[in-house]
């Protein structure tokens, strides 16, 4: 009653979407702004990326219902798909681990795992090499690649998102 009477906006009213956006319990990495005062830059890179942090939520959770078709996902690109279906095969995650699903989209994001990344990592787990890699992606709407070009993008893959190593957890 003390909330109505002052005109404070009770949990209770919010979404739970809301409640996950809202939340005023912020690990120390992510508060918004440091005890000193300044703004947090990990907080403001966070806000930047929000929209493909939801996209990859979205993805991961899709995925997550669904852990027996490859194409769960629906990113609108097969191969995507089978990096999505072939990373949560061995992870264990499940749909109601929403904390785990949101660290590992933000683990995601935060390291630059573009949709072009995944592509390569899918073609490269199923034994393709750089160049027929590079090959292959330029049919796919993508601008002319090389195979160094290939590669650089596949050495800049934390060890978390390789497909060749399934035994692998992402760690926070």
């Amino acid at each position: 009653m003390a909330n109505i009477a002052e005109e404070k906006v009770n949990d209770v009213e919010l979404e739970n979407r809301k409640k996950l956006e809202l939340s005023h319990q912020y690990c120390n990495r992510h508060r918004p702004k440091l005890p000193n005062g300044e703004w947090n830059p990990v907080y403001r890179q966070a806000k930047r990326s929000l929209s493909q942090f939801e996209v990859e939520v979205a993805r991961l959770s899709r995925q997550c219902a669904r852990p027996s078709s490859p194409q769960a996902a629906a990113s609108g690109d097969p191969l995507v798909d089978s990096y999505y279906y072939r990373y949560l095969l061995h992870k264990g995650v499940q749909p109601a681990d929403k904390a785990a699903l949101r660290n590992l989209a933000r683990l995601m994001v935060d390291k630059k795992l573009s949709d072009t990344k995944k592509k390569m990592l899918v073609l490269l787990h199923s034994g393709f090499n750089q160049s027929v890699i590079a090959s292959k992606l330029q049919g796919h709407g993508q601008k002319p690649l090389t195979r160094q070009a290939v590669s650089k993008a596949l050495a800049s893959i934390s060890e978390v998102f390789d497909l060749r190593k399934p035994n692998r957890h992402f760690v926070f």
